[in-house]
């Protein structure tokens, strides 16, 4: 299954082109080729499209030229949707999504050339970084892990503009489900109140973060429950809503 969504763009498409130049300005100072990214977030920061990593997915680019994202089949089409750029190379699931990356880097003339990727990845563990490796005998792998993430740290106008449109639906979802925390209530009830506010107010989905009554002291990731409140019982309310992949947390005792 996949979590791929039909959603517009989070931005123009000019949004992106800075983006890929100061990736490139990295890749001159490190002689580099290509680089290929894989993280979601990555995947949504240099491309507008990301999905959960069901099936092994990147995008790859070039020292010149648009970039091209190795993708799932079933995913072509919300990538599409969303993406800045059209250039891909899509595998069926009974194809091994390595060999469309090394297809990949090659149709780009780095097959046998110098490319950047993180080895801190959690998309890319050892076992599949060696599997990589052996498909592009000729290519020189560069970790990047010291570089890649720190590109997003500043913000765009437009970034901090999908931020604040959170932080409004986090302060209002707040406001919602502490009115539904009362005695007799449960932790359940506040969560259904927190998400509906997330999907009236036009949150990318319904999902709350982690809501529980606060027992010991280590209950921050605690499950929902269906226990009646109490008078006294605090409950802990995390509310993480996301406009255009852009997350906003807010956590309040009540």
């Amino acid at each position: 299954m996949t979590d791929a969504l039909h959603r517009p763009p989070p931005f123009p498409p000019e949004e992106y082109p800075p983006r890929i130049e100061r990736l490139r300005r990295l890749m001159h100072a490190r002689g580099l080729d290509a680089v290929l990214a894989d993280e979601c977030e990555m995947l949504h920061y240099y491309t507008g499209w990301s999905v959960s990593l069901n099936l092994y997915r990147c995008v790859l680019v070039p020292r010149h030229g648009e970039p091209l994202m190795v993708v799932r089949h079933l995913d072509e089409q919300p990538f599409l949707d969303a993406a800045w750029f059209s250039r891909r190379i899509a595998f069926a699931d009974t194809e091994d999504p390595l060999e469309a990356t090394a297809r990949g880097l090659a149709e780009l003339g780095a097959g046998r050339g110098r490319v950047g990727l993180d080895l801190d990845s959690y998309a890319m563990p050892a076992g599949r970084f060696s599997r990589l490796a052996a498909r592009l005998p000729g290519a020189e792998l560069v970790d990047l892990s010291d570089a890649l993430r720190a590109e997003r740290l500043i913000k765009s106008p437009r970034e901090i503009e999908h931020r604040r449109a959170a932080a409004a639906i986090a302060d209002a979802a707040m406001a919602e489900a502490v009115e539904a925390t009362a005695a007799g209530a449960s932790a359940r009830r506040a969560a259904a109140g927190a998400s509906a506010a997330f999907v009236r107010l036009g949150a990318d989905t319904g999902r709350t973060g982690p809501i529980s009554v606060a027992r010991g002291w280590n209950f921050l990731h605690g499950a929902l429950d269906d226990a009646a409140l109490g008078d006294g019982d605090v409950l802990h309310l995390e509310l993480v809503p996301k406009v255009r992949g852009y997350c906003a947390r807010l956590m309040r005792p009540v």
